[in-house]
């Protein structure tokens, strides 16, 4: 949390190369947590629900971290209330992902970082309503 946060500096984000960097950075921090997870750690899924509406406010445009807090409510806070708000990222991050992919500005890392947020979403909405 605090390597991300760290990252989401006033200066870092006003300045478009340096919060692509950021960007990346925190993708592949986050894609590091999945792999742990997935490997079996049971962190305190409390706190990455925190972690992940800290980066939203910081970058609400961003469909991977929408997908990523609804996977943190549906597979490992998966109560009735968090699946409802799970679905509910999982359609903004799709939103927010058509709304990028329509654009022809947006290329090259942010595009695939796009097109892999909606194929995310994608799956584990249909995981969800499954």
């Amino acid at each position: 949390q605090a390597a991300i946060a760290g990252v989401l500096t006033p200066s870092v984000t006003s300045d478009p190369a340096a919060a692509n960097d950021a960007a990346a950075y925190i993708a592949r921090r986050l894609d590091a947590l999945a792999e742990e997870t997935e490997r079996g750690w049971t962190g305190r899924f409390d706190d990455a629900v925190s972690s992940y509406q800290h980066a939203l406010e910081k970058e609400p445009d961003s469909p991977q971290l929408c997908n990523d807090l609804g996977v943190v409510l549906q597979y490992h806070l998966p109560t009735a209330g968090n699946l409802a708000k799970a679905r509910s990222m999982y359609d903004k991050a799709l939103q927010l992902a058509a709304r990028q992919l329509a654009d022809p500005r947006v290329v090259g890392p942010a595009r695939e970082r796009a097109q892999k947020a909606q194929q995310d979403a994608t799956a584990n909405l249909a995981a969800l309503e499954g």
